[in-house]
C-alpha cells in the first residue's frame, strides 16, 4: 500500500512539474518520492533542480550526496557534501550528518591505499571530530562517537593507543601521596654490613610522595621522567637500633621504553636509570647525614610468550656509594617474572631474581636469591582485594661463609585493598619475616594500614 501511494504521488508530481512554472517545492517533493521508490538517478536530478529553485538547499543537496553515495560516485558525493558545508545557514542537524557522511565518503575514497592510516588521519577524522563538536548530545553524534572510536582503535590514531595495540592510561601525569601507619615488634638495622635484630618495638610513619610524566613519540617510545621522596621516622626515640633506621631519601629516574610486536605478539624492550640519595641518622644522634647514593640502570623485555600472561626478563646494574667507603659495591642483579591471569581475573605472579654484589671490601660480597610469589584476588568480599604472597630469600656470604653461615629468610605476607572515594585507596597488610642463619636467627611482625591519594 505504501508502495502504491508512492507510485501515486511521483505520477501526479510529474504531471504538474510538465505544466508551467510549477510550485518550488514540487521537484524536493517529487525527489523524495522518486527516492522512496528506489529510483536513484531520477531523484538525484529533481533534488538538483529543487537546489537550483534555491528550495532547501542543504537538504536537497544532502540527498544528493547521499544518493552519490549509495552509488558509489564518491567524487561526486564528496562534492554535493562540500557544498553544504560552504552554505552558511545550513541546519546544525544537517551539517551534523553532512560532516559524518562526508568522513564515510572520503574513507571509502582513500581504503586499501598505501598510506591508508595516514590519510584517515588526515581526512576522516577531523571531519568526525567536527561533526560530534556541533551537538554531543544528539542521537547521530552517539554513532558519531562509536565510528570515530572504531576507527581509532583499527588505524592505532587513539592519542593513548601504541603501535602495538596497547592501551596507556589517558592522563600522561602520574601523582601519588601514601602515608603508611605500622607497627614492628622488632625493627630490623639493616646497613652495609649485616642485618641487625634490635628486639624493640615502634610504630614507624612511612610516608612517600611520587611525580611522574609520560610523553609518548611516533606511538611507540614511551618517556617517562620520574622523581620519589621516601621519608621514615620511628616513634620509638629510646632505643639507639630504632632510631637509627629514620631516613629521607630522593630519587630520581628516567624510565624509557619501546612498544612493538614479536612473533605477533606484544612486546615491549625498555631501558631504565634511576639515582637515588639517602639521608640516615645512622649514629642514632637525631641528625640525618649522607648515608648512600646510588645509580640503577636496568635493561628489560616483557613479551606475552604464553596466552594466560606476560614474561619479563629484567637484567639490572646497581651502582653503589656508601659513607663507608670500604663498604660501597656493584651489583649485578637478574631476574624473570611470570604473570599468569587466571579466567575468573585472579592474577598469580612468579619471579626468580639473583643479585650478585662486589663489595669494594670483599668480605662483605654477596651472591643472593630470591623466589617471589603472589596470588590476588580482585573483589574477594565488601569490595576489597585480597592479595596474599611468599618471598624466600638465600644469600651466600661467599668469603664470611665459613665463620658466619649463609642465611635464608622467609616472608609471608597477606594485604587487603580497597578504594574508598575517587583517586582515594587503603591497604590493610600483615607481613611475617624469620631469617635464619647459623649465628643465630631472628623473627618480626608488621602490622599497617596505607593511606594512598593518586591519579
Amino acid at each position: 500500500a505504501r508502495q502504491f501511494e508512492f507510485e501515486k504521488a511521483a505520477a501526479t508530481f510529474k504531471r504538474i512539474i510538465k505544466q508551467s512554472n510549477p510550485p518550488k517545492d514540487l521537484f524536493y517533493e517529487y525527489g523524495q518520492a522518486l527516492y522512496a521508490l528506489n529510483e536513484l538517478d531520477q531523484a538525484r536530478t529533481q533534488f538538483n533542480k529543487s537546489a537550483k529553485a534555491r528550495f532547501k538547499i542543504p537538504a536537497s543537496l544532502y540527498y544528493m550526496g547521499y544518493i552519490s553515495q549509495l552509488l558509489e560516485e564518491y567524487p561526486k558525493a564528496k562534492k554535493y557534501y562540500r557544498q553544504i558545508i560552504k552554505v552558511e545557514k545550513s541546519d546544525k542537524n544537517i551539517l551534523q550528518i553532512t560532516y559524518l557522511k562526508a568522513a564515510e565518503v572520503n574513507l571509502e575514497m582513500i581504503r586499501n591505499r598505501k598510506n591508508e592510516r595516514l590519510y584517515v588521519a588526515k581526512y576522516v577524522m577531523p571531519l568526525l571530530k567536527k561533526s560530534y563538536k556541533l551537538d554531543p548530545t544528539s542521537v547521530a553524534a552517539t554513532d558519531i562517537d562509536k565510528l570515530k572510536r572504531e576507527l581509532q582503535y583499527r588505524y592505532r590514531l587513539m592519542p593513548n593507543m601504541l603501535a602495538n595495540g596497547k592501551m596507556l592510561p589517558e592522563n600522561p601525569f602520574s601523582f601519588s601521596f601514601n602515608q603508611q601507619a605500622k607497627y614492628s615488634d622488632n625493627v630490623v638495622l639493616i646497613d652495609d654490613e649485616q642485618t641487625w635484630s634490635s628486639e624493640a618495638g615502634s610504630l614507624i610513619l612511612d610516608s612517600n610522595l611520587f611525580m611522574s610524566y609520560r610523553y609518548l613519540f611516533m606511538q611507540k617510545f614511551v618517556l617517562t621522567p620520574d622523581v620519589n621522596i621516601k621519608y621514615i621516622h620511628h616513634l620509638n626515640r629510646d632505643n639507639p637500633y630504632v632510631i637509627s633506621n629514620d631516613q629521607l631519601s630522593v630519587t630520581t629516574g628516567l624510565a624509557t621504553r619501546y612498544e612493538y610486536t614479536l612473533f605477533k605478539k606484544q612486546t615491549s624492550t625498555s631501558l631504565n636509570v634511576s639515582f637515588d640519595y639517602t639521608l640516615k641518622d645512622y649514629d642514632s644522634i637525631s641528625s640525618k647525614r649522607f648515608y648512600s647514593n646510588s645509580l640503577n640502570i636496568s635493561v628489560a623485555q616483557k613479551i606475552k610468550y604464553f596466552k594466560f600472561g606476560n614474561t619479563k626478563l629484567t637484567v639490572e646494574n646497581r651502582m653503589y656509594t656508601s659513607y663507608n667507603q670500604e663498604l660501597s659495591s656493584n651489583t649485578i642483579g637478574i631476574a624473570v617474572g611470570q604473570f599468569v591471569l587466571l579466567e575468573n581475573n585472579d592474577l598469580v605472579t612468579l619471579e626468580l631474581a639473583g643479585d650478585f654484589a662486589t663489595v669494594e671490601d670483599d668480605i662483605y660480597s654477596t651472591n643472593v636469591f630470591q623466589l617471589k610469589f603472589s596470588y590476588t584476588i580482585p573483589k574477594l568480599f565488601w569490595g576489597f582485594d585480597f592479595r596474599a604472597g611468599h618471598n624466600f630469600t638465600y644469600t651466600d656470604t661467599l668469603l664470611q661463609s665459613d665463620t658466619k653461615g649463609n642465611e635464608n629468610t622467609l616472608n609471608p605476607y597477606v594485604s587487603i585493598s580497597k578504594t574508598l572515594l575517587k583517586n582515594v585507596y587503603t591497604t590493610f597488610n600483615y607481613d611475617f619475616t624469620m631469617n635464619n642463619a647459623e649465628e643465630g636467627q631472628f623473627s618480626r611482625h608488621i602490622l599497617s594500614v596505607d593511606l594512598r591519594y593518586s591519579f
